[in-house]
Order: C-alpha cells, then structure tokens, then sequence
C-alpha cells in the first residue's frame, strides 16, 4: 500500500523525489524503491520521519506497537500521522 501512495504522489506531482524518505527494515526493499522512484530510504525509521511534514504508518498492525515505540519519541507537534494501518486505533498511535 505504501508503494501505491508514492506512485500516486509522485505522478501527479503533489511533492519531488527529494520530499520522500521511506523507513523499511528490508535493505533490498530500499534498493527497489530507490531504484524505482528515486526516493530516499533508510533501515532507520527514527532517521525516516525527522524532517517529514506528514507521517504515513504503512506498517502490518502487528508491528504497529514496535514501531510507534521507535518512533513515538521522535515525532513533534508539527507533524502530521496519517496511518494506514489495518484495524489500528487513534489510541495505539496517540499514546
């Protein structure tokens, strides 16, 4: 679902490559979306959301908790969440 958001972004010109970083684990994922999309891609995803503006969780809801954990700290007040993950609450990523 993530790939099909940065595609859709990027062809219809809403933000550059240079707006995007994607967080993934998978070091050859970030191959592949780099290599497709020109997009910026780390295995931190504390590094990932630093400077972003909007938030996208794209995670499997049951990483959802770990991943908010990395990242709960890190977010401020100026960014926005917008989460896609399945069946996730407010709660679980307000907390």
């Amino acid at each position: 679902m993530a790939e099909a958001i940065i595609s859709g972004v990027l062809s219809s010109s809403l933000v550059g490559q240079e707006d995007i970083t994607v967080g993934e684990l998978l070091e050859d994922r970030c191959q592949v979306l780099q290599d497709r999309y020109g997009v910026s891609t780390t295995t931190d995803n504390t590094a990932a959301i630093r400077m972003g503006d909007l938030v996208i969780l794209s995670v499997k809801p049951q990483n959802l908790a770990e991943v908010m954990a990395q990242i709960g700290p890190e977010l401020n007040p100026a960014q926005s969440v917008l989460s896609i993950v399945a069946g996730a609450r407010v709660a679980s990523i307000s907390d």
